[in-house]
């Protein structure tokens, strides 16, 4: 009878075999009179080690970003000069009563951004500024992704109106009154 010398490619080389030890096959014949109760069979089973990899911890989500402003919901308006953040607060609660506006950074769709300037000089007395026209006080805002990294909107308002050879001045509120029919008028196309 010939020896293997390799062991056959289905048995992994290292891991030790299964070793089972099994009782005596019965005699056949008359059974004796008061068998004795056979001790139970060792059995001895070695398999591998089990290789179990830790689940990974979850990743935290990350809030997507809005690419349009049509997709902001809810938003955070950064304090602006002469209370134009409040302004269009109270301007957006009127006009766009579905925008959340929310007190904190964390949990915004987007961020709000501004300056505002009022102008002291009333430019030529001929002219009085461009066409006849010219504001007294004019802001301009930008909305951002939560992160600032993309620019979803931005505008400038002023609080100058010709209206029949008069003049109408509306400072801060008439320019957040302007800014959000802007913003609104960006969000319904």
């Amino acid at each position: 009878m010939a020896e293997l010398r390799n062991p056959p490619a289905s048995v992994p080389r290292n891991t030790k075999p299964e070793t089972v030890s099994l009782p005596p096959a019965p005699v056949s014949g008359p059974a004796p009179a008061n068998p004795a109760p056979a001790p139970p069979a060792p059995v001895q089973v070695v398999a591998p080690p089990e290789i179990r990899a830790e689940p990974e911890p979850a990743a935290p989500a990350k809030p997507v970003r809005p690419k349009d402003i049509r997709a902001v919901h809810r938003l955070y308006i950064e304090k602006m000069a002469d209370e134009l953040d409040s302004h269009i607060k109270e301007e957006i609660r009127k006009q766009m009563p579905g925008l959340s506006l929310l007190s904190q950074r964390s949990g915004a769709d987007a961020i709000m951004k501004g300056s505002a300037e009022k102008h002291d000089d009333t430019g030529s007395t001929v002219t009085r500024g461009y066409l006849g026209i010219k504001s007294t006080y004019s802001a301009t805002v930008r909305i951002t992704d939560a992160e600032g990294v993309n620019l979803l909107w931005s505008a400038e308002a002023g609080d100058s109106r010709a209206l029949i050879g008069a003049f109408r001045r509306g400072g801060p509120k008439k320019v957040a009154e302007r800014i959000v029919e802007n913003l609104k008028k960006a969000m319904e196309r």
